[in-house]
C-alpha cells in the first residue's frame, strides 16, 4: 500500500526545515540587495504627487541637454523701459459708441466652470476650457457661437493657463502637468498631442498674431523667456532671465513657485509682456531686449490686456498680501510710458473695496470694457457689472444694467460680438452679446 507522506511526522519535520532555510536565505539576499542599492543610488528627493495623467496617449521626446541662457546676476535688475515720446499729448478723439444686445446663453456646464481663452480668426468660433465636475480635470473645446456646435479638442489637468489657437495648422497648443515631469507644452490637431517643449517653469504661454511662434518660460536658474516655432518646434532662447523670489524657486522640484508668471503677446506682434509678483517686463521681439516697468509701491499686475493698436496696455493690479485687498485698473501709455490710474466705476460694499475682474478693448482702442464686482448674493457669490470706460476722458458708462456677469470676456476682432462669462451659482454659462457700432 502506498504510504501517505502527510501522516509521516519525520517527513513533515524535514519539510518545515526546508521552508525555514528558504526564508532565511531570501531575507539575507534581500538585505544584501537593499544595502547594495543604498551604496550605489543617490538619495531620491521626494516630489509632490499630481493627479493622474491624462487619458489620451502622448509622445514624449527623448531627454536632451538644453543650453540654458546665462541669467543676469540676482543683484542686477533689468533696466527700466524707455519710451519713444514721453512728452506726447494724450489723444482726445471721440470713441465709437456701441449698442449691446441682451446676452444669449450659448453653452452651459452644470456644476463646473467655463473659461474663455480667445476668439478664433474666423470671428465665429471661440476657444475655451470647461471644467469636469467632480474632478481636477478640464476639457479644451471650440464652440461655434452662432450654431452652438462644440468640438472637444483635448483633456488635461485643470490649470489657470489658457490654451492658444495655432492658425497655420488649425491646431491648439496648451500646457499640461505631467507627474514627475512638470509642465509640458503640447501641440496638435487631435490626440495624441505631440510634446513640443519640456522644462517649462510656468504653465502660461502666449502666441504671436500669425500663430507661427509661441512664447514660453523655460526652467533655468530663474525664468528664461524662449520662443518656440509652431512649424519646426525649434527653440530660440533669449539671453536674459527674469527674476524669481528665492523662496519660490526649488530646483529639486518639477513644479516650483515660478509658475505665477503670465505672458501676453501684443496684437501686432511687437511685444510680449511678462508679469508676476516679481515684476512687470516688456520683451521687444525685434531686438530681443527686455526691460522693466515700475508700478508704484507694492502693486503688481495680475493681468495685462493690449489695445488693438498697441498704444495702451491695461493692467489689473493688486497690492501684495493675502487676502487681496483690492483689484484696481491702470493704463500704461506705450508712447509716453505714463501710467494712468482709472478709478473703478463701481464699489463692492460687501468687501469694502473694489475689484476689477475682467477687461477687453474696443476695436478702435479708445474704450475699455471692464467687469467690476458690484454685489454678492446671500451665498457669497460675486456678481459683476459691465462698464464701458473712455480711457482719454476717464469716464465710465454701465452697459446692460439689467444683467450681471462673472470673471472674463472677449471682444471679437471684427467688433461684432462679445463673449462673456454669465455664470450663475448652479452652473457655468457662456453668453454671446451682439454689438452694433453707432456712427
Amino acid at each position: 500500500m502506498q504510504r501517505n507522506m502527510l501522516s509521516d511526522p519525520h517527513w513533515i519535520a524535514r519539510l518545515l526545515l526546508v521552508i525555514v532555510l528558504v526564508f532565511i536565505v531570501s531575507t539575507l539576499a534581500g538585505c544584501a540587495y537593499t544595502h547594495l542599492q543604498a551604496q550605489q543610488a543617490p538619495t531620491a528627493t521626494p516630489r509632490p504627487a499630481l493627479p493622474p495623467t491624462e487619458i489620451v496617449p502622448t509622445v514624449t521626446p527623448a531627454a536632451t541637454d538644453i543650453p540654458w541662457p546665462t541669467p543676469s546676476p540676482p543683484d542686477t535688475a533689468l533696466s527700466l523701459c524707455t519710451f519713444a515720446d514721453p512728452a506726447a499729448p494724450a489723444s482726445l478723439a471721440t470713441p465709437v459708441s456701441y449698442r449691446f444686445s441682451e446676452p444669449t446663453v450659448i453653452l452651459t456646464n452644470t456644476g463646473g466652470t467655463i473659461t474663455i481663452a480667445s476668439w478664433l480668426p474666423d470671428n465665429q468660433r471661440l476657444l475655451l476650457t470647461r471644467s469636469i465636475a467632480g474632478s481636477a480635470r478640464e476639457t479644451i473645446e471650440t464652440v461655434d457661437m452662432r450654431t452652438g456646435l462644440v468640438q472637444r479638442r483635448a483633456e488635461r489637468h485643470a490649470l489657470p493657463s489658457k490654451p492658444v489657437w495655432v492658425e497655420p495648422q488649425q491646431a491648439i497648443a496648451f500646457v499640461d502637468a505631467v507627474p514627475n515631469e512638470g509642465w509640458m507644452l503640447k501641440m496638435g490637431t487631435a490626440p495624441a498631442y505631440e510634446v513640443a517643449q519640456t522644462n517649462l517653469v510656468s504653465p502660461h504661454l502666449a502666441v504671436d498674431p500669425t500663430g507661427q511662434t509661441i512664447g514660453v518660460l523655460l526652467r533655468a536658474k530663474r525664468a528664461a523667456p524662449a520662443l518656440v516655432s509652431t512649424m519646426t518646434q525649434t527653440v530660440q532662447q533669449v539671453p536674459v532671465s527674469l527674476p524669481v523670489s528665492p523662496w519660490q524657486h526649488d530646483s529639486t522640484l518639477p513644479l516650483g513657485g515660478e509658475e505665477q508668471y503670465r505672458l501676453t503677446w501684443s496684437p501686432q506682434g511687437n511685444w510680449i509682456v511678462y508679469t508676476s509678483i516679481d515684476g512687470l517686463y516688456l520683451h521687444n521681439i525685434r531686438t530681443d531686449a527686455i526691460c522693466r516697468i515700475d508700478l508704484e509701491g507694492t502693486l503688481w499686475a495680475l493681468e495685462t490686456v493690449w489695445s488693438p493698436d498697441e498704444r495702451w496696455l491695461a493692467l489689473r493690479v493688486a497690492d501684495q498680501g493675502l487676502p487681496v485687498p483690492f483689484v484696481g485698473l491702470r493704463l500704461l501709455n506705450m508712447t509716453t510710458g505714463a501710467i494712468q490710474e482709472i478709478p473703478p466705476p463701481a464699489f463692492d460694499e460687501d468687501r469694502g473695496s473694489f475689484f476689477v475682474t475682467g477687461l477687453a478693448w474696443t476695436p478702435d482702442s479708445r474704450s475699455l470694457l471692464s467687469l467690476v464686482r458690484i454685489q454678492r448674493d446671500e451665498r457669497g457669490v460675486g456678481h459683476d457689472g459691465l462698464f464701458l470706460i473712455d480711457v482719454a476722458r476717464n469716464t465710465a458708462t454701465r452697459v446692460l444694467p439689467d444683467f450681471t456677469f462673472a470673471r472674463n470676456l472677449r471682444w471679437s476682432a471684427d467688433g461684432q460680438y462679445l463673449a462673456v462669462d454669465c455664470t450663475i451659482w448652479q452652473e457655468g454659462r457662456l453668453c454671446l452679446v451682439n454689438v452694433t457700432p453707432l456712427r
